[in-house]
């Protein structure tokens, strides 16, 4: 793979990751608001979701399978794409209507949890997956592993 094209892949995946995050906050705000625990809940399922898709994609790295980063970002792709209809589906099934609003709020923080493990964990899981293949298909990776890894993590947020 080409510096130019690695550099691509890993900043245009970094991008993707932020995009969905944000993004994800805006779809799960009609039903649960933008208050903190919604904002905590996403951020720690995108972190949680990154660091296990990292940690797969280093031993389907290492294994040497026929994953592929260009396979996983067009998973990654359609689960992103696909997630307006999934909240929309899932999220009025966590909250039960007519509650006032301190009724309401335990469902919100437990609600956008549950919404946000499957709907917003599977993307982020995919693209943390893409990391390591980029380091393994790097060009440096056999003798400087550590600038392999640079030339990955930087441009790409560690995403």
């Amino acid at each position: 793979m080409t510096d130019a094209l690695l550099l691509a892949v890993a900043a245009a995946t970094g991008a993707a990751v932020m995009i969905v995050e944000l993004m994800a906050v805006r779809l799960l705000a009609p039903w649960f608001g933008q208050t903190l625990p919604v904002w905590t809940n996403v951020i720690g399922v995108v972190l949680l979701a990154l660091a296990i898709g990292q940690w797969l994609g280093g031993r389907w790295a290492e294994a040497g399978r026929g994953f592929r980063p260009v396979g996983l970002l067009i998973v990654a792709g359609a689960l992103a794409l696909a997630l307006p209809d999934l909240v929309a589906w899932i999220s009025p099934a966590t909250l039960p209507g007519d509650l006032s609003l301190e009724e309401a709020y335990p469902f919100v923080t437990l609600g956008s949890l549950l919404v946000a493990l499957p709907v917003i964990g599977l993307p982020m899981a995919a693209m943390g997956a893409v990391a390591p293949w980029l380091v393994r298909v790097s060009r440096e990776a056999g003798h400087r592993p550590g600038a392999a890894s640079r030339r990955v993590l930087a441009p790409g947020g560690a995403a």
